[in-house]
C-alpha cells in the first residue's frame, strides 16, 4: 500500500509543479508541504512566512469530485490575498510579486470528509 501512496505523492508533486507559473520557478525557494489527512475545511500550511508568489493545492485523484483550495495569508492582518479553488486541482491565478517576508502559503480541501491534500508554493 505504502508504494501506492509514493506513486500519488509523486505524480500530485508533478502536477503542483507544471500548475505553478513558469516565472515562480525562477524565484529562488520552493516548498512542498502538507501531504496528510485533514479534516473537510481545515487549512493546512507551508512552514514559516514567505514572500510567497505562487501557491497551488492538489488532491491526489483529480477525477474525484474534490474541491481543494489554496490562499496567500496575510499573517498581519489575519486576511486572506488570494484564493483559488478548483476539482482536483488549483493554483495561483499568475506569479505575484511580494516583498514582504509576512505571508503564509495553505491549502485545504472541501469534500465533507477526510482528505490528503498537497501544497507547493514558491518564494
Amino acid at each position: 500500500m505504502s508504494r501506492v501512496r509514493l506513486l500519488f505523492a509523486l505524480t500530485a508533486s508533478v502536477v503542483l509543479l507544471a500548475l505553478l507559473p513558469a516565472t515562480a520557478l525562477s524565484s529562488g525557494y520552493h516548498q512542498d508541504y502538507c501531504g496528510i489527512v485533514k479534516g473537510s475545511g481545515h487549512w493546512c500550511g507551508a512552514s514559516g512566512a514567505h514572500s510567497w508568489d505562487a501557491n497551488a493545492a492538489a488532491y491526489y485523484n483529480i477525477f474525484a469530485n474534490v474541491l481543494v483550495c489554496e490562499r496567500i495569508f496575510y499573517k498581519p492582518s489575519e486576511s486572506t490575498l488570494e484564493q483559488v479553488c478548483g476539482y482536483g486541482l488549483a493554483s495561483s491565478p499568475s506569479h505575484v510579486d511580494r516583498t514582504c517576508v509576512c505571508y503564509e502559503a495553505h491549502v485545504n480541501q472541501n469534500s465533507g470528509f477526510n482528505h490528503t491534500v498537497y501544497g507547493s508554493a514558491d518564494a
